[in-house]
């Protein structure tokens, strides 16, 4: 069971031992990688971020024919089977000169050396690097620094297959230079930090070894200030495997893919602190994760606003339907002013889904009075098996089913008295 993703010494730690330093992301193991190499969950490509970038490319899947070390963004294309190097110890800085637009690419790679990285402008909020077709992308090791006022970065990866992001995170926050939302900001106010959809049905890409802190601002509405951090759409017809990494403080939803042909498999990540709902998907499954909102514990400004009903993971139906697991996960609901609860199904207006099988999670609901650790709206959860539900709650209801009948089985809950365990259609 994964409960917390800790800073600990610099690194941001899974509990089960995967774990990446955020000074040198020395370890990428969990799963089946071990310490990087082989495969891990699921049979993905690991990459071991020690090994010199040649190396990591072909770890990755890609053929690479053509080297080069590059100093500034103009110089990054998307030539095919080209490997580009950003040397953080470098003579001459790496510069900003320009958006990069690589068009369609085949077995292209980015990748850095020596704590290199990518300083945006100030004011800079739109896509930083687009790959409009093509398979075999890998952005290696390139840290993205947005510490000027106002700046972003954000990845717009489109690829069949093999897109890989990762040993990634980010310097300095994501909100927009002037922090009060109802007043008009300037640069994008909304949009997906990495979009990185599989266009092929039989296409994979890859998340991992990422921290993405965004600290932006709560917004009072939905339409306001909401910047996500993963979004996925109908071109997503693949698989997207998120592994070993952080997404925290986005005004809207830490990970959104709902509009989907496609699935998301998210293992040992942390979706934290996010605006509107941490993981929000229609097909795939959440493991050894953890989600949730503490309203006293968030870099995000006008946290306090109850203008959106804080989630963990929920699942939605955009008419392509859905099927969502959950496996060995922990929400936490802490000092929450408005939550809609930990583990959700309802419409949002788009339409409700199915969880297959919620199991093995804990559900913790710390000074927020009435709110369920499980709603059952609209859509439906099959079974709940094996799960703690905890806190100190002593009203409401902690699984609160309005829709079709629900297995339960060997579910335990401690919560004061006056909190109901069921209500609703249970088998």
């Amino acid at each position: 069971m994964v409960n917390y993703l800790a800073h600990e010494n610099g690194a941001f730690v899974v509990e089960n031992g995967a774990f990446v330093t955020e000074a040198s992301y020395d370890s990428g193991g969990g799963g089946d990688g071990g310490d990087g190499g082989g495969s891990g969950p699921g049979g993905s490509p690991q990459t071991t971020p020690t090994q010199p970038p040649a190396d990591r490319a072909a770890q990755a899947g890609l053929t690479i024919n053509t080297t080069t070390t590059v100093t500034s963004t103009s110089q990054i294309n998307g030539d095919a089977n080209t490997l580009h190097i950003i040397d953080g110890n470098s003579q001459d800085p790496f510069t900003w000169d320009g958006p990069m637009d690589l068009g369609s690419i085949d077995d292209t790679a980015i990748c850095g050396i020596n704590g290199a990285s990518i300083s945006l402008p100030a004011g800079f909020r739109d896509r930083m690097i687009t790959v409009s077709g093509g398979s075999g992308f890998l952005w290696s090791g390139v840290d993205i620094d947005q510490t000027a006022s106002g700046a972003w970065g954000r990845f717009n990866i489109n690829t069949s297959t093999n897109g890989i992001i990762e040993f990634v995170r980010t310097i300095g926050k994501g909100r927009r230079a002037n922090p009060d939302p109802s007043e008009e900001p300037y640069g994008a106010t909304t949009g997906a930090t990495i979009s990185i959809p599989a266009g092929s049905s039989s296409g994979t890409n890859h998340i991992r070894n990422v921290e993405f802190i965004h600290g932006g601002v709560f917004a009072n509405q939905h339409f306001g200030d909401r910047p996500i951090g993963i979004f996925l759409a109908g071109g997503h017809s693949g698989t997207l495997r998120i592994e070993r990494s952080v997404f925290e403080e986005f005004p809207n939803n830490g990970l959104y893919a709902t509009n989907t042909t496609g699935e998301v498999i998210v293992a040992d990540t942390r979706i934290w602190n996010n605006g509107v709902t941490n993981g929000r998907i229609a097909r795939g499954e959440f493991i050894n994760c953890v989600s949730g909102f503490d309203y006293t514990d968030t870099g995000m400004m006008n946290a306090n606003n109850p203008g959106h009903a804080v989630r963990g993971f929920s699942v939605e139906d955009k008419g392509k339907g859905t099927d969502v697991d959950i496996t060995n996960c922990t929400v936490r609901l802490v000092n929450v002013a408005n939550a809609g609860g930990g583990i959700v199904t309802d419409d949002f207006g788009d339409g409700a889904g199915t969880f297959d099988q919620v199991t093995g999670t804990d559900v913790h609901i710390y000074n927020a009075q009435d709110v369920p650790d499980v709603r059952i709206e609209e859509g439906s959860i099959n079974a709940i098996t094996d799960c703690t539900f905890e806190g100190t709650a002593d009203s409401g209801v902690s699984v609160q089913n309005n829709g079709p009948s629900v297995t339960v089985s060997n579910n335990s809950f401690d919560y004061p008295a006056g909190r109901q365990r069921y209500a609703g259609p249970i088998d």
